[in-house]
């Protein structure tokens, strides 16, 4: 089944710098399904058999067909729970941080890295401080769980005086932990695009 491109791009409306250094310059261009890349129909079947075969090999074990278990059904309801609730969905959204407090201003911007990520950040202000900061985009952050470097790195700046050298500290003391990877992303650059945002 091919995905309708036009529908999707009247609905996944990126800005034009999201491919500004890719070859592909439109959603349409972009996207992709199995049956064109293969040159032929791909039934589901064969993809569940390919998905069974690589799971054998992989991890040296042998699946059977079959219900799933007491613990894979707890499993199931567990992340379904989680990963179809208002503040999973919500999380990446301003409507979380309402209602802002009185006298705070909303600053937003983006840039695109070289070979990078596109990154929008919102800075809501108050007084001399960051009250709170979204930072979205294009980032591919790890580990997702229990807490991604994107959320650590709102959470250090909450409160933070607008002052570079704090801004980059923060950033430094969560980018610097171990196994976090952003790719792309310098905490150094991130401070100063943060402080071009707030003024």
């Amino acid at each position: 089944h091919r995905p309708d491109l036009d529908l999707m791009a009247t609905i996944i409306t990126p800005p034009p710098e999201k491919f500004h250094d890719k070859q592909a310059k439109s959603i349409q261009e972009r996207v992709t399904c199995l049956d064109d890349i293969v040159g032929r129909k791909v039934e589901i079947n064969e993809v569940k058999q390919v998905y069974v075969a690589q799971i054998e090999k992989t991890f040296g074990v042998e699946l059977s067909h079959g219900e799933l278990s007491r613990q894979e059904l707890d499993y199931f309801k567990e992340f379904e729970e989680e990963y179809t609730s208002e503040g999973f969905l919500m999380d990446r959204s301003e409507k979380r941080l309402d209602p802002l407090p009185r006298g705070t201003r909303r600053r937003q911007m983006q840039y695109k890295i070289p070979g990078g990520p596109l990154i929008r950040i919102i800075c809501f202000i108050k007084g001399s401080r960051i009250w709170r900061i979204i930072i979205t985009g294009s980032i591919h952050a790890s580990p997702l769980q229990p807490s991604s470097p994107v959320h650590e790195m709102e959470n250090a700046l909450m409160e933070t005086p607008i002052d570079g050298k704090v801004i980059r500290d923060r950033l430094n003391h969560v980018m610097n932990r171990p196994n976090y990877e952003m790719p792309g992303v310098m905490p150094e650059e991130l401070a100063e695009k943060i402080m071009r945002c707030c003024q």
